[in-house]
């Protein structure tokens, strides 16, 4: 295997994991809150967070001092689907993107777990899937944060099937409406005004920011892509690298 410069290459599972003294430490998220894990090497610290999750997830705990596993008592009714959602997202967070796992905990929190969170993991059915998707549209969500929804929540039960916790994914099978033509909403010169003097009270860069995205109508990837040598100020003209 070729040597990667000495660096470790994190797998998956690991969680995070530092070296403290003479001791490593790490910690998983779950339900907004951490737990910190603690031991004499980096391994151990990763087989306590592996455990944790595991049970977490499949209601399989591991008994103390043994290799033998138990059963903890289950709930009435089961694992929720808002529960195994947090769980699930305290792990796969740590294998995406910020920017997409602040977007995927938005939808949890604003629409799956409202929706259907309170339903038991295994009693969920593809036409409670469906009701809370045609309500996304109908409250206005748009086309795309539905789907996205959509496949948040079918990479999620996929994870279920995977703890044997469900046998189907009732998500995968939803075929969502086409998308209907809505009337485009231009921004007012009062509210861009509005929006340019409190960007403006947070700092200039901001201000300017918020001023060339108005005036040419850039979006946010466009506008934070700009370096100086994509401006021609003699020529009066911006080169837009950034998509």
């Amino acid at each position: 295997m070729a040597n990667d410069g000495g660096k470790e290459r994190r797998s998956r599972g690991e969680g995070h994991v530092r070296k403290y003294g003479k001791y490593w430490r790490g910690h998983v998220s779950a339900d907004g809150k951490r737990k910190y894990f603690s031991g004499p090497t980096k391994q151990a610290v990763i087989d306590k967070i592996r455990v944790h999750s595991a049970e977490a997830l499949s209601g399989v705990q591991l008994a103390p001092g043994s290799r033998t596993i138990r059963r903890t008592a289950p709930t009435v009714g089961g694992i929720t689907v808002e529960s195994f959602l947090d769980r699930w997202m305290s792990v796969h967070r740590t294998r995406i993107r910020t920017s997409t796992a602040t977007r995927y905990d938005g939808l949890v929190r604003n629409h799956l777990a409202p929706g259907i969170g309170h339903i038991p993991l295994r009693s969920l059915r593809h036409s409670d899937v469906e009701t809370l998707f045609s309500v996304m549209i109908t409250n206005g969500l748009s086309r795309r944060s539905v789907a996205q929804a959509k496949c948040l929540l079918s990479m999620a039960l996929d994870a279920a099937i995977c703890e044997e916790l469900i046998s189907s994914n009732v998500a995968a099978r939803i075929r969502l409406p086409r998308a209907s033509a809505t009337e485009q909403k231009v921004i007012s010169r009062h509210d861009a005004a509005a929006i340019l003097i409190a960007a403006r009270q947070i700092s200039e860069s901001e201000y300017a920011r918020r001023y060339v995205a108005l005036h040419l109508g850039l979006r946010q990837t466009e506008t934070l892509g700009l370096a100086w040598k994509d401006i021609d100020i003699p020529g009066m003209r911006i080169h837009i690298v950034a998509s």
